[in-house]
């Protein structure tokens, strides 16, 4: 009994661990330099400023709530259609680079979520804050979002 109760938790351990994906994170600003595909070639020319909002507003909003029992809010969110069209291209040595830049004037963060996300195998996404401090990735087709 003692075996299969341990057996579980470590397969239970073993998926989570699986299903993350790295965030890490240099103080120095050396991020850039963590990807040779991204430390070789420019910073993203294109770019999509995200629109902007009352943040006073929401965060009345969240003050008239707090005797609710409402979930807590993380942040603003709304739909953003992006695609390949939207970036810009570089031909590199094994295959091409996608690269676009996505601002959100006065925020905090930025975060991403994706409702439809498709990786061929072999290839890697990575998202780089503009100081390089942060780095996420990378996302490969094992994060791919399943048929619905």
């Amino acid at each position: 009994m003692k075996r299969t109760i341990f057996f579980l938790t470590l397969l239970h351990i073993l998926q989570i661990a699986y299903s993350q994906v790295e965030t890490r994170f240099f103080p120095d600003g050396d991020g850039y330099n963590q990807v040779k595909y991204i430390q070789s070639h420019p910073r993203a020319s294109k770019s999509r400023e995200f629109p902007s909002f009352d943040f006073k507003k929401l965060i009345d909003e969240d003050n008239m709530n707090l005797e609710l029992d409402v979930p807590f809010r993380f942040g603003k969110g709304f739909d953003a259609d992006i695609t390949l069209s939207d970036g810009e291209w570089t031909n590199i040595e094994g295959g091409r680079l996608w690269t676009m830049e996505f601002r959100s004037v006065g925020d905090y963060s930025i975060n991403f979520v994706f409702d439809k996300f498709y990786m061929p195998d072999g290839t890697e996404f990575y998202i780089i804050n503009a100081d390089g401090t942060m780095l996420y990735g990378p996302v490969s087709a094992r994060q791919n979002t399943k048929e619905k």
